[in-house]
């Protein structure tokens, strides 16, 4: 099964990033809430892998189970998301109190999806080519494709309007890669949760492959440290997730 192995491969790559921000937190001499939410990130992506690689394989590819393992990935993708929400809005110096009234309500549209999932309960279809079309109700399916493509946009936007250009090239290839990365996760969660067909399921695999290996290298970089003459606000996103 295709789509099976691609997820399995992508469950290896996420908990190597699981481990990535595990010993990043660990090695940290003071707590640091936005590596906690991107270390919730990849632990909650790898959640979502999990939840359709396991019912396939415990199940032996039974239908219905499969379905329920879906409802339970959408879940893991409104998880890790919110846990994303809380990275920009603390780099963006929102309230806490702010901050939880958003992924309040952004996780009440969770409920609403996964409760319309359930209502409209549609079993998965599986391609001659070996990909598997989840074949959600497609109000679901758009919702939480548009949540997952709107948050990494938000990176995006504000990463590249407030780009600084005082960056030494570690710090630039930082960004960069971080920019990327985000950038494939909104377009794969577009081509992804709404697929209809064959080219839409390949290229939702392809962009998720480069946003798990771009966003994953993006803190593998190393922190170049230099002599500033002038300390300014102006370090851009990639100096503010390496603190």
């Amino acid at each position: 099964m295709l789509s099976i192995i691609l997820h399995s491969i992508l469950a290896i790559l996420t908990t190597f990033g699981v481990a990535v921000f595990y010993f990043i937190l660990r090695k940290g001499k003071k707590e640091n809430s936005i590596m906690k939410n991107i270390f919730l990130f990849y632990s909650f992506l790898l959640g979502y892998h999990l939840s359709l690689i396991l019912p396939f394989l415990f199940s032996g590819g039974d239908l219905k189970t499969m379905a329920w393992g879906y409802n339970l990935a959408v879940v893991f993708i409104f998880l890790l998301v919110s846990a994303f929400l809380m990275v920009e809005f603390s780099i963006l110096g929102f309230s806490r109190r702010k901050s939880r009234t958003v992924i309040a309500f952004f996780m009440s549209i969770c409920l609403f999806v996964v409760l319309l999932q359930i209502y409209d309960f549609r079993l998965p279809v599986i391609l001659s080519s070996g990909f598997i079309l989840w074949n959600a109700n497609l109000a679901a399916a758009w919702i939480t494709a548009l949540a997952g493509f709107v948050a990494a946009m938000i990176f995006v936007v504000v990463s590249l309007r407030n780009w600084p250009a005082n960056l030494n090239f570690n710090e630039k290839l930082k960004n960069v890669l971080l920019v990327i990365g985000l950038f494939s996760f909104g377009v794969s969660s577009i081509m992804h949760f709404p697929a209809r067909g064959f080219t839409q399921i390949l290229l939702a695999f392809v962009f998720i492959y480069a946003g798990t290996i771009f966003f994953t290298a993006a803190f593998l970089v190393p922190k170049k440290k230099e002599l500033r003459v002038e300390e300014n606000n102006e370090s851009g996103f990639a100096e503010d997730l390496s603190k």
